[in-house]
């Protein structure tokens, strides 16, 4: 990594657009930056782990409580680190469950605890991804502008066919766009 390099952390809640992310994740590292990858328990349903640590090379954080025999240094602290060192913080996707638990400030999986330990300076970005029916609620809506309010910019969704056959918004936003905004967040925008 080139000393351009910055601390990524990409936050991946469950849905079908998670293989998204793995893009997202790879483009990043390919980059120069350090990207490190925290999955909720329903992401574990779509994508694996040992995908997003083959492209980052990194452990990917699973779980908010560490098996204590095998791990050492921040390793035990799952939640805060990189969190707390995080220049950005990506949510791809962004689940209607995950955004209601960020805008809540809940922190029950290693992604929302990991939004909770952010640093005031560290940008935050999120990816909403959910059926055309979801992202129509009051609620969602409401819990997006939460968010927003709080300092998260929102990219997406964006309108196509879902992986259910409906048709509306829902789509999370294509890995290059999601990346290009990112760069851009770190000062790296092209010209």
């Amino acid at each position: 990594m080139d000393s351009s390099g910055r601390t990524i952390l990409m936050g991946v809640s469950g849905g079908i657009a998670a293989y998204k992310a793995v893009a997202c994740a790879s483009s990043l590292a390919k980059a120069g930056h350090a990207v490190h990858v925290a999955m909720s328990p329903g992401a574990l349903q779509f994508v694996q782990p040992l995908s997003f640590a083959a492209v980052t090379g990194k452990r990917v954080i699973s779980s908010i409580f560490p098996d204590a025999a095998q791990c050492n240094d921040d390793d035990l602290y799952p939640h805060l680190y990189p969190a707390s060192l995080a220049d950005l913080f990506i949510l791809a996707p962004a689940s209607a469950d995950m955004i209601a638990k960020i805008a809540h400030g809940l922190a029950d999986d290693p992604v929302c605890a990991s939004a909770l330990a952010l640093s005031p300076e560290c940008a935050r970005l999120y990816c909403p991804a959910m059926h055309v029916n979801m992202w129509a609620q009051s609620v969602v809506r409401e819990n997006s502008k939460r968010m927003e309010s709080m300092g998260w910019e929102r990219i997406g969704p964006e309108e196509g066919v879902l992986a259910c056959g409906s048709r509306g918004p829902g789509r999370m936003a294509e890995p290059e766009d999601i990346v290009a905004r990112a760069l851009e967040l770190l000062g790296q925008g092209r010209d």
